[in-house]
């Protein structure tokens, strides 16, 4: 390599979100459908939840490469598909329930 190469730490490409104004209409119709399933159905209680994945990866996602280059090539451990879902879940009165569940194996373990 000569020394007018000049290197540069960089990340790779993801692909972006969309912002934020084209999902107004969506949460709107999303806030009104639930409003009108609460009005209809007596439930007791309302959970929130989310889902995740934790790569058990943990190589940096920097790479270091010449100034300019188009493509920049991910370097990896080998372990690119160990990883694990988490659902954090939360009730609507805020009370906590004793019991943690997981998925092990496609069935539901207490």
């Amino acid at each position: 390599m000569s020394q007018n190469e000049v290197l540069r730490a960089r990340r790779h490409t993801t692909v972006c979100q969309k912002e934020p104004s084209c999902y107004e209409d969506v949460l709107v119709k999303f806030v009104l459908y639930i409003r009108r399933m609460r009005k209809e159905k007596n439930y007791n209680y309302i959970y929130g939840s989310d889902e995740t994945s934790v790569w058990l990866d943990s190589s940096n996602t920097k790479c270091i490469d010449k100034c300019g280059a188009k493509e920049v090539a991910v370097l990896s451990t080998g372990h690119d598909k160990q990883r694990i879902t988490v659902m954090l879940t939360a009730r609507g009165d805020l009370l906590q329930d004793e019991e943690n569940g997981f998925l092990s194996d496609n069935s539901i373990e207490f």
